[in-house]
């Protein structure tokens, strides 16, 4: 068995952190291009009005949902209007997940697409409530610094948790969970 030197590891890592970041790179242009050249961008638009709309509602704050002028959606409440543009849907925190997760080339396809689908959901979950909270706490800091911050820290971490931890080891919990649990 042959034990490569530390020179040729080096390089070996050298070379998958080139690859993975033009992938990254090229991924992420794409990605980004069809979400916000497509009718993906309206869609995703909607839905943060609509999902916003029932985070603030339940925090007790009645809105309507309007389309501006330059075709993005508003909410409107009793002291405001909030105009939800393209950060608001998420688009560059889906693309560079799309990105990040198929750049990964230690993982299968099919094991990148699964991540990508449970990130995505956690983006959309989460998505709601930053508006909501860029709303309910309308100040510069929250909605400007804070407001991206939020995506990209989840990002971060389920990237961390899918690609490093404990379950990315366990294909069991990935590709047949249900055959471990038995009922007697």
């Amino acid at each position: 068995m042959k034990r490569r030197s530390a020179g040729a590891k080096r390089e070996n890592d050298l070379t998958k952190a080139i690859r993975f970041t033009a992938f990254f790179g090229v991924l992420f242009a794409l990605a980004f291009a069809v979400l916000q050249y497509t009718p993906l961008a309206k869609g995703l638009g909607f839905a943060a009005a609509v999902s916003s709309q029932s985070v603030l509602s339940l925090a007790g704050v009645q809105t309507q949902i309007a389309m501006l002028e330059n075709g993005n959606y508003a909410l409107e409440g009793k002291d405001f209007i909030a105009e939800l543009n393209e950060a608001c849907a998420a688009l560059v925190e889906i693309a560079v997940l799309f990105a990040i997760v198929f750049a990964s080339f230690e993982k299968s396809v099919r094991e990148r697409a699964k991540g990508f689908v449970a990130g995505a959901a956690l983006l959309l979950v989460l998505n709601p409530i930053r508006i909501a909270a860029s709303v309910i706490f309308i100040d510069p800091l929250v909605h400007d610094i804070l407001f991206r911050i939020t995506l990209i820290i989840t990002i971060i971490g389920f990237y961390a948790f899918w690609h490093y931890g404990p379950l990315a080891r366990r294909k069991s919990f990935w590709l047949g969970m249900h055959r471990k649990i038995r009922l007697k």
